[in-house]
């Protein structure tokens, strides 16, 4: 039953992640938005042509209007790309293979490391973390690491009844 179990939460994991890059990006929205409305005004250019509306304004100004909605297409090609989209099969794999390394092993805690974090600025009063996700910086005080497992020469202890997972190597 708890294998069932597993699966599920996996799958909810899997989903959210799956989600993240539509919902996170709040500037490909307004782009589409952009083009869209770009798109409307050459519309209304088009139909007032048709009518015998135009003029030498009246086509320049539509020339415009397709150059900079061909400008916006491509910074919305561009910022699609910044944010690679992985099929929910490639993420599942992810987790799996994530999930069945042996942390015991210090091979095993490199790979765990390595995929989440980028790299790590210790200074004298606080630690800088840059992870493998949104290109987002945290910064740690040192009065944050008071208390937590950093400061433990061992293994973290059980908590809750939960599982504590060592991440730092020996």
């Amino acid at each position: 039953m708890q294998f069932l179990e597993d699966e599920k939460a996996i799958d909810e994991l899997v989903e959210r992640i799956y989600e993240l890059p539509f919902v996170e990006n709040t500037y490909i929205p307004k782009l589409e938005e952009q083009i869209a409305e770009t798109q409307k005004r050459i519309d209304n250019l088009i139909k007032a042509a048709e009518q015998g509306f135009v003029s030498e304004s009246s086509a320049k100004r539509l020339k415009e209007l397709e150059e900079t909605k061909k400008q916006q297409e491509i910074t919305l090609i561009q910022e699609q790309i910044k944010t690679p989209l992985f099929t929910t099969d490639q993420i599942a794999f992810s987790i799996y293979k994530f999930r069945q390394l042996d942390l015991s092993t210090r091979e095993a805690k490199q790979t765990l490391i390595d995929g989440f974090v980028n790299a790590i600025y210790l200074y004298d009063d606080h630690a800088k973390l840059i992870l493998n996700y949104k290109n987002d910086t945290k910064t740690i005080t040192l009065d944050e690491l008071q208390g937590s497992d950093f400061n433990s020469v061992t293994a973290p202890q059980k908590r809750n009844g939960h599982k504590s997972v060592p991440f730092l190597m020996p």
